[in-house]
């Protein structure tokens, strides 16, 4: 007993490791649990029957819709694998020239046109000594080389036109040009061969031949002792003499006949007049590096100027003053080029190493110290261009602006009135001129 005593005492004295739950508690909780269950019970079913209605309604009743959709999604996977397809497929090639060889040889000299692809070419305009072929559809990455002092050729130029390119070749006299079209490798080349013309055949001068009728006149006969000397009369009838005939002559003339340079000059001027750039420039290009080099150049400006290609122009007008640098017309044409390429500075340095100017080069220095906002030295030469010709209304006005600009108000009203007076104005520059005017007019009452 005292054993279990113990026990039990021992029992009593430990400490206890249960946690009695509150009752309050756990009812709350259980509660709030039965609660949410309950909801849960009563809306899944309503939802699951809802959304089986809404499943049944597209499919029972509104096929079209599905229809439209199923169209959409194929149409836009269609689009997707169209457009896969046309990434994939590479892009067609562009025909190109890609390079140019010349190959000469004692007898020929060949142009080899190297592209991508075949071209289709053909003579677009034949004239003496000149060759224009047509390339179609088809792009250029190369430049024409400069010809100078070349036995076969002188001229090659490349030109592009809307269609494809032009090839302008002109050659020195006595050329056969052939066109061909070869394979070589992976290379397509167009070439176009140069061949010495064959020498005319020269026809001998026919000789006239007279002939001469032999007479025997006399006869002598010797008899033993006697000698007798008998004039025998010929029995037999005299030879008709056929009168002689007349040398032939064989005269041969040339079905073409060829111009003069200077008649080639004054047909290049008549087509100037009358519009006709392509073929004066032909003409005119033909007559460079000869005799008449000086006025082909001149009148190609003429050229380049009316028909509005300034690029050309440029390019000639440089050459031409570097050729001819103490000709005051070729300066001029290069300072204008210069304003016209808004190189004032350069235009300005030109005009300044001239020796002399005359009122065409006042008036290009004035306008280009008057774009490069230096109007005091733009007036200085304007006064020296109208002082050398007061005849030209555009530099009186160009004189306006730069006084109004140095705010002398009434000298610049006074030069617009001269450019009205003088007249030969444009639409526009009368009213310009006539705006500023009423404007200065204000300002000075």
């Amino acid at each position: 007993m005292s054993i279990i005593n113990n026990v039990l005492k021992d029992l009593e004295s430990r400490s206890s490791r249960f946690t009695p739950i509150e009752v309050a508690a756990a009812s709350s909780g259980v509660t709030a649990q039965n609660r949410s269950k309950t909801v849960m019970s009563i809306l899944l079913p309503g939802l699951i029957v809802f959304t089986m209605a809404v499943i049944y309604y597209q499919i029972i009743y509104k096929p079209e819709i599905n229809q439209a959709v199923e169209a959409a999604v194929v149409s836009s996977s269609d689009a997707v694998l169209s457009e896969m397809d046309n990434t994939s497929t590479s892009k067609p090639v562009v025909n190109q020239i890609t390079g140019l060889q010349i190959r000469e040889t004692v007898s020929d000299v060949s142009l080899e046109f190297s592209m991508h692809e075949k071209a289709v070419s053909y003579l677009k305009e034949r004239s003496e000594n000149s060759f224009i072929y047509h390339l179609k559809n088809i792009h250029s990455e190369i430049e024409a080389p400069r010809i100078n002092s070349n036995r076969w050729i002188e001229n090659l130029e490349l030109r592009t036109r809307q269609q494809g390119i032009d090839v302008i070749l002109r050659t020195v006299p006595g050329v056969l040009v052939k066109t061909a079209q070869v394979k070589d490798r992976d290379e397509n080349l167009w070439t176009i061969k140069l061949e010495k013309l064959p020498d005319p055949i020269t026809v001998a001068k026919l000789e006239s031949v007279v002939v001469q009728p032999q007479i025997k006149s006399e006869e002598v006969i010797n008899t033993g002792s006697k000698s007798q000397t008998a004039k025998v009369n010929e029995t037999k009838a005299p030879l008709e003499e056929k009168a002689p005939e007349e040398p032939v002559k064989v005269e041969i003339k040339s079905t073409s006949q060829s111009l003069s340079d200077s008649a080639k000059l004054n047909k290049a001027v008549e087509l100037i007049r009358a519009k006709q750039w392509h073929n004066a420039e032909i003409l005119l290009r033909g007559l460079m590096h000869g005799p008449l080099d000086f006025s082909a150049k001149k009148q190609l400006l003429v050229l380049y100027s009316r028909s509005g290609d300034t690029g050309n122009y440029f390019k000639l007008a440089k050459r031409s003053y570097q050729q001819y640098p103490q000709q005051s017309l070729f300066r001029t044409a290069f300072a204008r080029a210069l304003f016209q390429q808004q190189q004032y500075l350069q235009a300005i340095n030109l005009l300044h190493n001239a020796a002399q100017l005359d009122s065409v080069q006042h008036a290009l220095l004035a306008a280009s110290y008057q774009r490069k906002d230096q109007h005091q030295k733009a007036v200085e030469h304007y006064h020296h261009a109208l002082k050398l010709d007061g005849r030209q209304a555009r530099n009186w006005i160009g004189l306006g602006i730069s006084l109004e600009h140095e705010a002398k108000l009434e000298k610049a009203l006074q030069s617009y009135q001269t450019a009205l007076r003088l007249g030969n104005l444009n639409e526009r520059l009368i009213q310009f001129v006539e705006q500023r005017s009423r404007m200065l007019k204000k300002v000075m009452n």
